[in-house]
């Protein structure tokens, strides 16, 4: 999902739906460059966001490298870093990464990247 209806945020106003958070997701194709990914994140820490407060909802935004990104291991560690900058935004976003059974991008690299985790 890359955005959400009006009528989704009209909706969910209208049942007194106060909070949401929102998950980062695989927009359904590769990712192609480091600048896909930010240009989801900051679509989603700034639009969407903004869209929510106009429906009376306040929106967390989350984001991340999910398992399917991460075995792309050159570009999801480029993510990685790219991440940082979006962590300490006023949209209180938060970041995750996920790897799946075969682990390409491994814990290790993942803990090597300063301030990463």
């Amino acid at each position: 999902m890359y955005s959400r209806t009006t009528d989704d945020y009209d909706a969910m106003s209208k049942a007194g739906i106060e909070v949401i958070v929102q998950p980062s997701f695989w927009l359904g194709s590769p990712r192609t460059s480091v600048g896909t990914f930010e240009d989801y994140w900051e679509h989603m820490i700034t639009f969407e966001t903004k869209r929510a407060k106009e429906f009376g909802i306040e929106q967390f935004v989350c984001i991340s490298v999910n398992p399917k990104e991460a075995n792309e291991r050159p570009l999801a560690l480029h993510a990685l870093k790219a991440m940082t900058k979006y962590l300490d935004r006023e949209s209180r976003c938060c970041g995750r990464v996920r790897l799946q059974s075969d682990k390409r991008l491994r814990r290790r690299d993942i803990l090597k990247t300063d301030g990463y985790c």
